[in-house]
């Protein structure tokens, strides 16, 4: 089709449509229609909207908790970590594999370089004195609050799947 017939074409299509909006326009009934379709979606909207409220009313507090946990400085070890967790089947050996499973620690239980840098596990040394009276340093794994979350949501996402 040449260029000259397809904007004949379109000039007559847009003049049906402008027809048959200016019908539509000018019939009280269609407009009366259209006018109580809107007035309903806003009363369903309204009511969607107070349900919405009212529910992050009730969640204000969780919220609120959440918030004040996940940006504490508090860091704990790993073992009461995963007792604050409470996860059945996943105490302290099981979460370290777990993580190790999800490339979150390495071999040595400590965490990649990425999970560091987000704030959720810190290595400490520590100090001790072994059996024949040496000290000795070891390095232990600690998890923020944020790390906790992040243990949970993944714990969450295996259990489900």
């Amino acid at each position: 089709m040449d260029g000259g017939k397809e904007n004949a074409k379109n000039g007559e299509i847009k003049d049906l449509v402008a027809v048959e909006v200016d019908r539509r326009l000018s019939d009280p009934v269609y407009l009366q229609d259209q006018l109580l379709r809107l007035i309903g979606d806003r009363k369903s909207l309204i009511e969607e909207i107070r349900d919405l409220e009212r529910e992050k009313e009730a969640l204000a507090p969780v919220k609120s908790f959440y918030d004040r946990v996940t940006e504490s400085d508090d860091w704990m070890e790993m073992a009461a970590a995963v007792k604050h967790l409470a996860y059945k089947g996943y105490g302290r050996n099981n979460t370290f594999k777990f993580l190790k499973r999800q490339r979150v620690l390495r071999c040595n239980n400590e965490p990649y370089q990425e999970y560091v840098e987000l704030g959720y596990f810190k290595i400490i040394e520590e100090i001790f004195d072994d059996c024949y009276e040496r000290t000795r340093i070891y390095h232990k794994t600690m998890v923020s609050q944020k790390g906790l979350d992040f243990i949970r949501k993944l714990i969450d996402a295996e259990v489900a799947a």
